[in-house]
């Protein structure tokens, strides 16, 4: 599935209604289909509640998400519910996998509730991208957090989703693995004509995107197109000298 520019307009947000505590603040941003951006800021400037507002998790006070060519803040929980199934795939920080089910099962399951047979020699296909077909098998109480980790990108990586969003997808993995998965999900940015947005806390996996947005206190500050992790890491701690500051 082929995806459009994703645009955020006048994005706010707050988890109360003390205005002190609005976590993004009339944001408007564009990321462009087929292009691969990684969201960086300090820990509570609103990286998070940016991705969940963006994948239709999170329906923000104000402001509009284009998705898919449509306004998805305007329609119904069970229409953005059917959006994702078809065009989102999202990689939780948590993993989010059933723990009955196996491995390759898990991989399969975004498949199953959209009504579709998955494919096992592509679901087999997913995992070895991520390095782990070996353990097809298992089901996650047998798999360590890293694996785990590696199941729920190979989940996503699988479906035919124009949009996928990912919160801290290496934080679990090693390093081998995280440039692995990183590889992996540039080519797919880059071949599949899918369209990812991705929040790290790491200069290094964030330099494997094709742009870098900053976010602070829940606004948009800055960005890097092209990014090298030393630019990244200096940005990263002016912002943090801006914070205390």
């Amino acid at each position: 599935m082929e995806s459009q520019d994703l645009i955020l307009e006048n994005l706010s947000h707050s988890f109360s209604k003390d205005a002190q505590t609005c976590v993004l603040n009339d944001v408007t941003v564009k990321f462009p289909a087929n292009t691969w951006t990684a969201v960086m800021g300090p820990s509570g400037s609103g990286k998070s509640t940016l991705l969940n507002c963006s994948a239709g998790l999170l329906v923000p006070d104000h402001g509009s998400v284009m998705l898919n060519g449509q306004d998805i803040t305007k329609i119904s929980r069970a229409d953005r519910v059917k959006l994702r199934r078809k065009s989102i795939s999202v990689i939780f920080q948590d993993f989010n996998l059933v723990p009955s089910l196996t491995a390759l099962e898990n991989v399969g399951l975004p498949l199953l509730f959209d009504g579709q047979t998955p494919d096992r020699s592509k679901m087999l296909q997913a995992l070895d991208s991520v390095g782990i077909q070996n353990l097809a098998d298992r089901r996650p109480t047998q798999l360590s957090g890293g694996e785990q980790q590696r199941v729920a990108i190979a989940r996503a990586l699988l479906a035919d989703a124009a949009y996928i969003f990912a919160d801290e997808p290496t934080g679990s993995l090693d390093s081998r693995s995280t440039t692995r998965v990183l590889e992996q999900m540039r080519n797919i940015s880059e071949n599949s004509q899918k369209t990812i947005v991705m929040v790290t806390h790491d200069s290094y996996v964030a330099a494997f995107a094709h742009r870098v947005i900053f976010v602070l206190d829940g606004e948009i500050v800055d960005e890097i197109y092209a990014p090298t992790a030393e630019q990244i890491s200096e940005k990263m701690n002016h912002l943090r000298r801006t914070e205390v500051a």
